[in-house]
């Protein structure tokens, strides 16, 4: 019937080379039809891990003579891999997430038909199929249909074999059931119907946003408890010993309740009750070292008798009130720290001060500190431009090195990085795979999550610098920076290393600053020259277009001044 299986190895890339013969006379469009088989991952119908396949251009040949594509459209299309980008010749190619193992439609409309030659015998049709995106995939069951028409057709008309079928059946033979079938394929596809349900798509949309912004929380009480005891010596499988419920240490204030046992709400209500000022103080306590550097107590995981006494307990204890009688309310205590004369101070301090004062316990003076890991990619995000400062979403996937997942088995994963606006989100948003942090995050010292993590540890490697030297990221927003930096008012090298400054660090270099990247840009700018060919490699870096009316030569030297600013102490500290 047309369909063909892949099988055997599957390569990382690949290209399927397919050759029809037909009795059509002449070609107008090609209809790809892929289906779900049990011998693929996930039944299909793509062969990587997770049943999906990228398909990058489809090109097509009537005895030699090829098609040109006017457009093509699919019955379905994952987000940034565009059923129409197969025509256009996007690199995203056409994908099908979250639809494996289901069967989907690609349809090529060609600007004109391609006929046969009057003196061939018989009409040859050769297909070739592009599949360079990686990670395996490639197509695994699908089969072609071609038609002598060139008018635009729904991909998603008659989009399985079944209701083929059942459209051939005379109505009078027609199960009820079928016939519902039908009608409902009917109402999904057809033009007399698109405004009502695009209008029902904007409702559904609307309803499973309010849905989602409900805030609900995890509650047993459907769910009898479970008797607890103490256990003897140790023992869990001795059931002697007294029975225990919920409670708090009774050294404590106890909660003001009269329920026969306590539940999660009672323990909610115990926590932020006047009585117990212990959840104020920890949050105010860690909101403080969040503008300070440290908290008013240095132990904010561990904030108590066992931890270190605050530096300042009066003013704990004046904030977690105000805190409270605020309703809680976290702007307010933001506002209130950040707009305080000890906040606005500067970090300078003198010799004097240093040694009076080693580690500002009596902040006077601000505290200077390395960004931490999301803030320095945001950081270097933001002066080149790219940043995307959207609130909310799905987690996104920066750029990764390649084999970084090798090692993750059950089931064996493949990382596949964002493109579009979302490779430009802010760091909060990077996708954490457990024991398998993102390495550029790793690399600044943020935690694996496998345990809390109330203060992050800073440390300063060689190991960052060659992150923010090399990481793609970092190179892509180097380009963008260098490209901010001419695009802007004067075009001599000390305006415009001026306005790097001024848009990286708020101030102007310094005159061995200025002598030092003078001679590293013109060094640059010779070696670029005389090989255009690494220019190119370097401006290539990222997804972001790059500006055409620039010289490559010199945006290149001014890539390499960039990424020096992005690596500066200056540029990862907070001052």
């Amino acid at each position: 019937d047309g369909r063909i299986l892949a099988s055997g190895k599957n390569p990382d890339k690949d290209v399927y080379e397919l050759e029809f013969k037909t009795d059509l006379t002449s070609v107008g469009g090609l209809r790809l039809e892929i289906l779900p088989h049990d011998s693929l991952p996930a039944k299909g119908p793509g062969r990587a891990g997770n049943g999906n396949l990228v398909v990058k251009t489809i090109e097509a040949t009537l005895n030699g003579q090829p098609l040109a594509w006017q457009a093509s459209a699919a019955s379905h299309s994952q987000d940034q891999h565009k059923g129409e980008y197969v025509a256009s010749g996007d690199p995203n190619g056409w994908a099908i997430l979250p639809q494996t193992g289901k069967s989907n439609q690609l349809v090529l409309q060609s600007k004109e038909a391609v006929s046969r030659p009057k003196d061939a015998t018989e009409t040859i049709l050769k297909v070739t199929i592009q599949q360079h995106h990686g990670g395996a995939h490639t197509l695994g069951h699908f089969r072609f249909y071609a038609t002598s028409s060139t008018e635009q057709a729904s991909p998603t008309e008659l989009a399985n074999e079944e209701l083929a079928k059942l459209a051939a059946l005379p109505v009078e033979e027609r199960k009820p059931e079928q016939q519902a079938q039908l009608w409902n394929a009917f109402r999904e596809q057809t033009p007399l119907l698109a405004e009502l349900r695009e209008t029902l798509k904007t409702l559904n949309d609307r309803k499973t946003a309010l849905d989602n912004s409900i805030v609900t929380t995890l509650g047993t009480e459907s769910v009898a408890p479970r008797e607890m005891r103490v256990l003897p010596r140790g023992n869990w499988m001795d059931n002697s010993g007294e029975v225990v419920t919920p409670q708090v240490p009774h050294f404590l204030p106890q909660p003001n309740t009269n329920a026969e046992r306590l539940n999660r709400l009672d323990l909610a209500k115990w926590m932020v009750s006047s009585d117990n000022p212990l959840v104020a103080r920890t949050f105010v306590n860690r909101m403080w070292m969040l503008c300070f550097g440290q908290g008013i107590a240095r132990s904010v995981d561990d904030l108590g008798s066992q931890g270190s006494w605050p530096t300042h307990p009066e003013l704990l204890d004046w904030l977690a009130v105000e805190f409270v009688e605020s309703g809680w309310d976290i702007k307010h205590l933001f506002k209130l720290m950040v707009m305080s004369e000890t906040y606005r101070q500067t970090s300078l301090a003198g010799d004097e001060l240093r040694k009076a004062d080693p580690y500002n316990e009596l902040y006077a003076r601000q505290s200077r500190w390395r960004l931490e890991a999301e803030m320095i990619r945001d950081n270097a995000l933001a002066i080149s431009g790219l940043l995307v400062p959207e609130v909310g979403g799905v987690s996104v996937k920066p750029y990764q090195p390649a084999g970084y997942w090798d090692q993750l088995n059950f089931p064996k994963r493949t990382y596949q990085h964002d493109g579009g606006s979302a490779q430009y989100r802010r760091g909060v948003y990077t996708h954490w795979q457990r024991t398998f942090l993102h390495p550029s995050l790793l690399a600044f010292d943020a935690p694996a999550r496998e345990e809390c993590t109330a203060r992050r540890e800073r440390s300063n490697t060689p190991i960052q610098a060659l992150v923010l030297l090399n990481d793609p990221t970092y190179v892509e927003a180097a380009r963008k920076f260098a490209e901010r930096i001419l695009s802007g008012d004067g075009d001599t090298f000390d305006a415009q290393l001026d306005r790097a400054y001024r848009l990286s660090l708020s101030r102007v270099p310094e005159t061995y600053e200025r002598e030092l990247l003078s001679d590293l840009y013109h060094s640059n700018l010779d070696f670029y020259r005389k090989e255009p060919e690494s220019a190119e490699n370097l401006l290539q870096t990222g997804l972001a277009p790059m500006e055409d009316n620039m010289d490559k030569s010199e945006l290149a030297a001014w890539t390499t001044i960039a990424r020096t600013i992005l690596n500066l102490h200056e540029t990862i500290t907070r001052y």
